[in-house]
């Protein structure tokens, strides 16, 4: 792919680096461990935090980064007949995934989401690993993949710093890139579950 402008080559590079440097992390087994019960954050409150802000009925509900589906299964178990979707780009992961929840439908995708038809979006934990570009990427497919009163709930980190693989976002910037897709944001708090996470949801 040819590039004009030597600064969006950089962004490419930098994010294939961090996504290589990320498949590598969740090869290590201690990461494995944790990813699926990680004794410093509540899944219990984690699993709160995401649902506080959901529409009563979902049929369709995709978690992007799902990892080893810890909370895709928890999700799920709150309605059996909510269809889950589970989203990583580590297809040695979701191997693992799918013994550990077998009722989720999980898909690797290096691009992401593009299931349409969904009635809700969230995701945790993964936002902070991604560029600024590859977040508001993400926000806008969501709201593309959304029926009309679907929510997008996502975790990230609220700061400035911006380094290699670790990417905070402000909350002004966050909400502006979700008025911007088109949500309205129906939420915003800092330090549910972890004092360092920060959470927004919008409808569509």
């Amino acid at each position: 792919r040819l590039f004009v402008d030597s600064n969006q080559f950089k962004v490419e590079q930098v994010t294939a680096a961090e996504r290589t440097h990320w498949l590598n992390i969740t090869d290590d087994r201690e990461w494995r461990r944790n990813s699926i019960s990680d004794p410093n954050i509540s899944l219990e409150d984690t699993v709160a935090a995401i649902m506080s802000v959901m529409p009563s009925r979902l049929d369709r509900v995709l978690e992007i980064g799902c990892g080893y589906g810890r909370l895709t299964r928890e999700v799920g178990v709150m309605d059996p007949a909510t269809q889950m979707w589970g989203q990583d780009i580590s297809a040695r992961v979701l191997e693992h995934a799918r013994r550990y929840d077998p009722a989720t439908i999980f898909v690797c995708s290096a691009g992401g989401i593009a299931i349409p038809g969904l009635d809700a979006v969230y995701s945790v934990a993964v936002f902070q690993h991604l560029p600024h570009d590859e977040q508001l990427a993400y926000v806008r497919r969501a709201f593309g993949a959304l029926r009309p009163g679907g929510v997008l709930r996502i975790q990230y980190v609220h700061g400035v710093h911006d380094a290699f693989n670790n990417h905070h976002t402000t909350t002004a910037l966050m909400t502006g890139w979700f008025q911007a897709a088109g949500f309205k944001v129906i939420d915003h708090s800092i330090g549910l579950v972890h004092p360092d996470w920060a959470w927004i949801g919008g409808v569509k």
